[in-house]
């Protein structure tokens, strides 16, 4: 008669990494920019004899750490290293610091045979344990599969876990731009006509500002009037000081009269998301102005 023994594999529990405070020279000259979260993923990986000490019950072992960015819009940066830790409370070996980037709804998985090649073992063993610690400028989505089967067995124990962020403490706040629109002056908005055969335009002033505390690089506002938010214009900008305001008029093609009978205009900074901001909810306005 055949029997199947299914192991529970018990993870320990997700260990989020403290709030770090670093200094100057481990931010701004070792690191390629400030990290704002932490992510601390426990691996166990590979087959444990339970001979070595080594926390687990003999079988053979497996983590895959999946990283999702989630931004539809943003690549994000990351910092990624491994550390191992010995029994007896005993510090074990790291790597240094490793980057890379995500690119808008893509992922990346590391698995034991990068953390295996990454940390060499001076047993003869190939069982490690330890954690992958992932540092990010912004929210990423990351999930931890642990598989595990006794030797000699024909079923496997799976578990899945969820790792939770830990926003980061730093010395000094990271200085970001702001964007938004100021003012759109819908009461000095006009329709001009003439020609023939008649055309018209639509021309409205606006303001747009960096609310921020770093200078803005690059980026385009996007123009939406009616009719029906149909008409569509784009104000390229070179850059913006913090603090600092810049007006311009917007002057559509011909398109008719943007009353139908009222006259919406909505106007979007930065709408191609090309700076990154402190505040990214505030880059939209849109006014009314009865026809």
């Amino acid at each position: 008669m055949n029997t199947r023994i299914l192991l529970h594999l018990i993870i320990c529990t997700m260990v989020l990494a403290p709030s770090v405070s670093w200094g100057k020279s481990e931010t701004s000259m070792r690191l390629p920019f400030q990290p704002q979260y932490s992510y601390a993923v426990k691996f166990v990986c590979g087959g444990s004899s339970e001979q070595f000490q080594e926390g687990v019950v003999k079988g053979d072992h497996a983590t895959a750490i999946n990283i999702l960015n989630p931004n539809l819009k943003k690549k994000i940066r990351f910092l990624k290293k491994m550390t191992r830790a010995f029994t007896y409370q005993g510090p074990g070996p790291m790597t240094e610091f490793e980057s890379g980037a995500i690119d808008p709804h893509q992922a990346i998985e590391v698995e034991c045979n990068e953390i295996r090649k990454r940390l060499p073992s001076p047993m003869t063993t190939e069982f490690r344990t330890g954690f992958v610690l992932i540092l990010t400028e912004q929210l990423l989505d990351i999930t931890a599969v642990y598989t595990s089967r006794p030797r000699n067995a024909e079923v496997s124990a799976i578990d899945i876990q969820t790792i939770q962020p830990q926003r980061m403490a730093t010395s000094e706040p990271e200085k970001l731009p702001d964007l938004t629109v100021a003012e759109i002056f819908m009461e000095k908005l006009r329709v001009k006509c003439g020609g023939k055969p008649v055309t018209c335009v639509t021309v409205v002033p606006m303001t747009i500002a960096n609310i921020g505390d770093a200078p803005a690089t690059s980026f385009n506002t996007k123009v939406v009037l009616d009719p029906g938010q149909a008409v569509m214009v784009n104000q390229a900008s070179v850059g913006l000081a913090p603090g600092s305001p810049q007006s311009f008029t917007v002057t559509t093609l011909p398109s008719g009269n943007c009353f139908d009978p009222d006259c919406t205009v909505c106007v979007m900074v930065d709408d191609k998301a090309e700076v990154v901001e402190s505040n990214e909810t505030n880059n939209l306005r849109c006014e009314t102005r009865q026809g």
